[in-house]
């Protein structure tokens, strides 16, 4: 499993990377900077990651701009919104939208580490059950 991680936080794209590393060690974690660097990276490389995660307030390209760049050609591939303003924000996101949302998903980051990694298991795992913000 291929993870694209994207948020200006150093310590945030490395703790993800990490515990992802402990979870999916046979995984490729691919870490961006900022939105517009996560667009680039997923434009060259959209056909090896299977799940993008992303936060949503960062300089040059929020997740707002990530979003849109995946709806338009990617949205086979579960986006999480991964920030402290995803409730905030998720209404937003859903007025842009004009897709299906089934891989779409919204985790505020001050919930803790381990109901997000919790999703991260039922999205790789294939679960059908209904996963929590879809």
């Amino acid at each position: 499993m291929n993870f694209l991680i994207i948020d200006d936080s150093d310590d945030a794209r490395e703790l993800l990377s990490f515990l992802l590393k402990m979870d999916f060690p046979e995984s490729i974690r691919v870490l961006a900077r900022s939105g517009n660097e996560g667009v680039s990276l997923l434009n060259e490389l959209f056909d090896k990651i299977q799940v993008i995660i992303c936060d949503y307030r960062m300089p040059d390209g929020d997740g707002l701009s990530v979003f849109k760049s995946w709806q338009q050609s990617y949205s086979h591939i579960p986006f999480i919104l991964y920030s402290p303003d995803a409730l905030r924000v998720r209404g937003e996101f859903l007025s842009h939208s004009h897709r299906d949302h089934r891989n779409l998903f919204f985790y505020d980051k001050t919930e803790g580490i381990d109901g997000f990694m919790d999703l991260i298991k039922k999205l790789m795992a294939g679960s059908e059950e209904q996963l929590p913000l879809a």
